[in-house]
């Protein structure tokens, strides 16, 4: 630790270090890491929205030449791809300039009509969710569990 401690200060064995200045901490393993690298471990599937399938193949396009053409772009990790009847909306977005009232009048309604009719859902209908990134979204269409799971066992 010393070498890395921009403070200069001493870390003595076996005394707790301060963890107040650390804004991160990244682990992996090496097993896990050359698992990755060399494409070994278990298989792997994605499930994604229906519509989304090459997503992660597309990616975001960042490259260090915009122009060059030749890029080479890793191999995706999955073997199969299950796409799923879903949608969600960022709440952010839609209930910006909604008051609470109205917002907590849009989280009454149990569903969405609209869908259950066949058409689209109306934007905003339905209860906020915090995602595992902290935001929040609304559910426009659940996915229909049993059709994902039938297409997983396929």
């Amino acid at each position: 630790l010393d070498a890395h401690d921009p403070m200069g200060k001493k870390h003595p064995r076996k005394t707790p270090v301060d963890t107040s200045l650390i804004g991160s901490i990244r682990m992996g393993t090496t097993v896990a890491t050359n698992a990755l690298l060399e494409r070994e471990g278990e298989r792997m599937g994605l499930i994604i929205t229906k519509g989304f399938r090459d997503l992660l193949q597309i990616g975001d396009q960042t490259r260090k030449n915009i122009f060059d053409l030749t890029c080479a772009a890793p191999e995706v990790l999955y073997e199969e791809v299950v796409e799923v009847e879903e949608r969600v909306m960022l709440a952010e977005f839609f209930d910006e300039d909604k008051s609470q009232e109205e917002i907590a009048s849009l989280e009454e309604r149990k569903e969405n009509d609209d869908v259950s009719k066949g058409g689209w859902p109306t934007a905003g209908v339905g209860k906020r969710v915090t995602g595992v990134t902290g935001e929040k979204v609304i559910p426009l269409q659940a996915p229909d569990v049993d059709a994902v799971r039938a297409s997983l066992q396929k």
